[in-house]
C-alpha cells in the first residue's frame, strides 16, 4: 500500500509513522491500522478483518478520528459500485489498490487510470445543514445556534460542520471555548457550490391515495416548482416525506407508471423537506431529486438560482 501512495502522491511526500494503537483494544479484533503521513497530513488506514457495517463502522471512527486528531481512510480489498456509492454519500473515505481512491481532503479522486480533481459530495445530514444555512440567510453561527434548530444530534452535527470546513463551505474561529462558524463566499458562490455538491435526497419512491396526505407530507417534484415558476403540473400530485416507511409495505412507484385520478406519488428523502416552507420550499432539493433533467427544468434552473440569491 506504501509503495502505491507513494507512486500517486510522490516517494518524498509520503512516509509510516510509528503509532501505537493499543488503545483500541476492541477494534483491534475487527480492523488493523496504520498511520501514514501524505503532505504532512496524518491519516489512519483502516482494513476490516470480518464483515463491515457502515453505521457500526462510523461511529467508530469518530471514537478513532478523536482519539488520533487526524482522518480514517476505509482500505478495500473488493469492491462494488453501490458499495462506493454508499461510502460517498457517509462521507467515508476508502481506498482500492489500483483502482480507487476516495481522499477529497488531498483533492483528488482516482479511477483505475483516471485522475481528476474530486468535486465534494454531500452526506444527507450536510446537505440538510447547508440548506437550512442558505435559505435563512445565515453568514456567521455557534454551534448552538444551529443544534438548537435542526434534528441532528450533537456528534454528528460536529462531524459534519468539520466536513464542511474541509469541502470549503465553512471556516471558524474560536471564542474562549466557542467554535464561531462562517460562510467561507458570497451568497452566489454558496449556492453554486452547493448546488454542485448536492446529492439526490429521494431514497425511493411509493403510490398513496390522496386522502393519505398528511401533515408530514410536502409538496414535492412538478407539484412544488409548478408553485415557483412557470413550469406545468403533470396531472399527479407529488410530495416528499422523511418519515420512516417500510419498503415492504409500499406500492413502488417507478417512471412511466400510469396512475388513478384518486392517487399521488409519494417521495421518501434523506432528510427532512421542510426547509424555506414559508417561501417556496426546498427548490433545490426538489431540482436535484429528478432522475433526469429535462428542458423544461432545465430553462428554469437559471430562473430560481437568481431568484434565490437576489430575495
Amino acid at each position: 500500500m506504501i509503495s502505491y501512495l507513494k507512486n500517486i502522491y510522490g516517494d518524498s511526500n509520503v512516509y509510516c509513522k510509528d503509532v501505537s494503537f493499543t488503545g483500541l483494544p476492541i477494534l483491534y479484533k475487527q480492523y488493523s491500522f496504520s498511520m501514514v503521513s501524505i503532505y504532512d497530513k496524518d491519516v489512519i488506514f483502516v482494513e476490516f478483518n470480518n464483515r463491515f457495517y457502515i453505521e457500526q463502522y462510523k461511529k467508530q471512527m469518530e471514537l478513532i478520528e478523536s482519539k488520533f486528531k487526524c482522518k480514517t481512510v476505509l482500505v478495500l480489498k473488493k469492491s462494488k459500485e453501490s458499495q462506493r456509492k454508499n461510502l460517498i454519500e457517509n462521507n467515508l473515505m476508502f481506498i482500492e489498490k489500483n483502482k480507487y481512491i476516495y481522499m477529497p481532503f488531498l483533492g483528488l479522486v482516482i479511477e483505475g487510470n483516471k485522475t481528476e480533481v474530486s468535486k465534494p459530495t454531500l452526506t444527507p445530514n450536510e446537505q440538510y445543514l447547508c440548506l437550512y444555512i442558505f435559505y435563512n440567510k445565515i453568514t456567521k453561527f455557534y454551534t448552538r445556534d444551529v443544534f438548537s434548530k435542526i434534528n441532528i444530534n450533537p456528534m454528528t452535527l460536529n462531524r459534519c460542520l468539520q466536513s464542511l470546513e474541509q469541502k470549503g463551505f465553512l471556516i471558524h474561529e474560536i471564542e474562549g471555548v466557542k467554535f464561531l462558524y462562517s460562510v467561507k463566499m458570497n451568497r452566489e458562490e454558496y449556492l453554486n457550490h452547493l448546488f454542485d455538491s448536492m446529492i439526490n435526497p429521494v431514497s425511493f419512491r411509493c403510490i398513496i391515495k390522496n386522502n393519505q396526505k398528511n401533515s408530514d407530507y410536502y409538496l414535492a417534484g412538478d407539484s412544488l416548482l409548478s408553485e415557483c415558476s412557470e413550469i406545468n403540473d403533470n396531472k399527479y400530485k407529488t410530495f416528499a416525506t422523511n418519515k420512516k416507511i417500510k419498503k415492504e409495505n409500499c406500492n413502488y412507484f417507478e417512471k412511466g407508471m400510469i396512475l388513478s385520478p384518486n392517487e399521488a406519488i409519494l417521495e421518501c428523502w434523506k432528510y427532512r423537506p421542510d426547509l424555506n416552507i414559508l417561501k417556496d420550499g426546498d427548490v433545490l432539493s426538489v431540482i436535484k431529486s429528478f432522475e433526469e433533467i429535462d428542458e423544461r427544468t432545465e430553462s428554469i434552473i437559471d430562473e430560481i438560482k437568481e431568484k434565490l440569491i437576489n430575495e
